[in-house]
C-alpha cells in the first residue's frame, strides 16, 4: 500500500468519524417535572372523549360508579376500562422535554388538526382539559402536548392503543350470549318461509321436515346456528325502539330453545352504512349487527340448507 492509499484511507476514517459525531442522535432532555394533568383527581372525572386521526370517537360518562358510552345509547362499559385509562393518564409527567416550540407539531402527530388521539378530560366542576398523543419514538413511550401549550414531552404512561376511539375497545360486543350446548332447537322466519332446525346426537344440526330424497346440507346449517352463540355486534344503539329500524315487521327471526327457556333475536331494515337493526330479547338494548354476520340469517333460502351429504343421527 503506497502513502497515497494511506493517505485516503486516514481521510475517509476522519470524515466518517466526524459524521457519526454531527449526526449522532441528541439525546432527550431529562427534566425535573410533575404531573403533566396538574391538580388530578381520577375520582372527580365525570366524562372522557377521545378521538382518533380516522374520525372515529368516543365519548364515557360516569354513571354513579359505573360508566357508561354516551355517544351509544347509555352502553355499560366494561368494568375497569375508564378506571384504569384515567391511572394511566394521571401517570404522565413532564419530565422527558421534547420540543417547546409548535414547529414540530405536525411531525409528532400532536398538532391541533394532526393528531392520533384528541382526548378531553371533563371534571366535577365542569372545567375540562384537552391533551393529544401523537407518534412513537420507540413502542414504549409516545409524544404528548396539553391543548394551548407548544411544549411536547415523551410519555410511557400510557400507548395509542390503549386510548382507543372505537367501540370494541371499551364495551363487551357479545350479544347473543348463549351456550352453544344450551341450544336445543332453532327456528328461522325470514321473507322467503320457516326453516326449523335440530341438533344431532354426537353434534351438529339438520333441517327438520324434509321431503323424500332430500338431504340436508350440514356445513351450511352447522355455520348458521354456530354463529348464533356469542353474536356479536358493531354498535350498541340505545333502548328506544324506532319504526325505521324495522324491527315490527323484521326481515329475520331466529327463535332459539335453550334449556332454560326460549330467546328470540329480530333483524331489521340495514342503516346506511349497510349494518342490521336487531333487538335480542336477552338484552335490554337495540344494535346493529354487521352485514357479514346478519345477511345469511335474512337472505336464507330452503335450496341454501339442502343438498349436502346426509348425516347419520
Amino acid at each position: 500500500m503506497n502513502r497515497t492509499q494511506q493517505f485516503l484511507i486516514a481521510l475517509l476514517i476522519v470524515q466518517s468519524i466526524l459524521a457519526a459525531v454531527m449526526f449522532w442522535p441528541e439525546p432527550q432532555p431529562v427534566v425535573d417535572g410533575g404531573p403533566l394533568l396538574t391538580n388530578w383527581d381520577a375520582a372527580g372525572v365525570t366524562a372522557l372523549k377521545i378521538e382518533d386521526d380516522s374520525g372515529n370517537r368516543i365519548e364515557v360518562t360516569r354513571a354513579g360508579d359505573e360508566w357508561v358510552v354516551a355517544n351509544a345509547g347509555d352502553f355499560p362499559v366494561t368494568s375497569g376500562t375508564a378506571e384504569s385509562l384515567l391511572g394511566k393518564f394521571g401517570a404522565m409527567n413532564t419530565d422527558r422535554l421534547v420540543t417547546r416550540t409548535a414547529g414540530s407539531h405536525d411531525r409528532l402527530q400532536v398538532a391541533a388538526d394532526a393528531f392520533l388521539r384528541r382526548i378531553t378530560i371533563t371534571r366535577e366542576d365542569g372545567g375540562t382539559q384537552t391533551f393529544f398523543l401523537g407518534s412513537s419514538q420507540t413502542a414504549l413511550v409516545v409524544h404528548v402536548r396539553l391543548e394551548n401549550e407548544d411544549t411536547v414531552y415523551l410519555t410511557s404512561a400510557v400507548n395509542i392503543w390503549e386510548a382507543a376511539a372505537t367501540i370494541g375497545s371499551w364495551v363487551d360486543t357479545r350479544y347473543v350470549q348463549l351456550e352453544q350446548g344450551s341450544l336445543t332447537g332453532v327456528t328461522l322466519q325470514n321473507e322467503s318461509g320457516r326453516y326449523s332446525f335440530s341438533p344431532i346426537a354426537g353434534g351438529g344440526w339438520r333441517l327438520e321436515d324434509l321431503a323424500e330424497g332430500e338431504t340436508p346440507n350440514a356445513q351450511t346449517i352447522n355455520n348458521l346456528i354456530f354463529r348464533l352463540p356469542g353474536l356479536r355486534f358493531t354498535r350498541p344503539v340505545g333502548t328506544t325502539a324506532d319504526p325505521a329500524y324495522g324491527l315490527d315487521a323484521p326481515a329475520a327471526t331466529m327463535t332459539m330453545s335453550t334449556t332454560a327457556g326460549t330467546e328470540e333475536l329480530r333483524i331489521g331494515a340495514q342503516a346506511g352504512n349497510g349494518d342490521y337493526y336487531a333487538a335480542y330479547t336477552g338484552s335490554d338494548y337495540i344494535v346493529l349487527l354487521a352485514e357479514s354476520s346478519a345477511a345469511d340469517f335474512v337472505n336464507g333460502v330452503r335450496d341454501d340448507f339442502l343438498g349436502g351429504a346426509d348425516v347419520e343421527e
